[in-house]
């Protein structure tokens, strides 16, 4: 890990937040990631940096 942040380390091009693609992660009918609401929040900062507003809902900076 050394001196870099949690924001921007990165391990196999997957940042760490991440956990590594686990396949629990996966719903397998359409290949789309999903994450449990307490991943997304450790992942946007507990949703403090709004970025913009889509059609379907806020952006959050991760």
């Amino acid at each position: 890990m050394g001196t870099e942040s949690s924001r921007t380390s990165v391990q196999n091009g997957v940042p760490l937040w991440l956990g590594g693609l686990k396949k629990g992660h996966v719903v397998a009918a359409s290949g789309i990631l999903e994450y449990s609401y307490k991943d997304l929040q450790k992942a946007t900062y507990n949703f403090t940096s709004l970025i913009g507003q889509g059609v379907f809902g806020f952006v959050y900076k991760a």
